[in-house]
């Protein structure tokens, strides 16, 4: 997803929540409601430009991520400051391992000089994905 404007972590959960709810037929409200009870029990702010917010679903077998960038910034009621990165992680309990390599992975990508540059000058959603499969970093094995 891709926003010019600001927008708010609950409305960018609510726009999330939609396209899990699709990937994993679990009720759209029910997932929303996941990512709202994470974000007040402990934020999911990492940084001036970067939230990985996540939540555990039903079911077995299921990992999916929803990338986030918005230009004016993503507003966390207990962050002071924007967010310009989003990474929204959903998986089942047995997806765990791979949950945190690609916690991983995104660390080590974010991590570097050029990330925050080159993620506000992205000129749409294809650089965005572009930046993150394109991206060099360390490759985690699948045990």
């Amino acid at each position: 997803m891709d926003f010019e404007g600001e927008i708010s972590a609950t409305e960018l959960f609510r726009r999330a929540s939609r396209i899990f709810s699709e990937m994993f037929s679990e009720p759209e409200s029910s997932i929303l409601k996941k990512f709202l009870s994470r974000e007040v029990e402990s934020t999911t702010v990492i940084g001036p430009n970067l939230a990985i917010p996540h939540i555990i679903v039903e079911g077995e077998g299921k990992l999916a991520m929803v990338i986030a960038r918005s230009k004016g910034g993503i507003f966390f009621p207990s962050a002071d400051y924007p967010v310009y990165a989003c990474f929204l992680l959903a998986g089942s309990k047995d997806t765990r391992n791979l949950y945190l390599k690609t916690l991983a992975a995104i660390a080590e990508m974010t991590g570097k000089k050029e990330f925050e540059r080159r993620w506000l000058s992205a000129k749409d959603e294809t650089a965005l994905k572009n930046i993150l499969l394109l991206s060099k970093r360390r490759r985690y094995g699948t045990n």
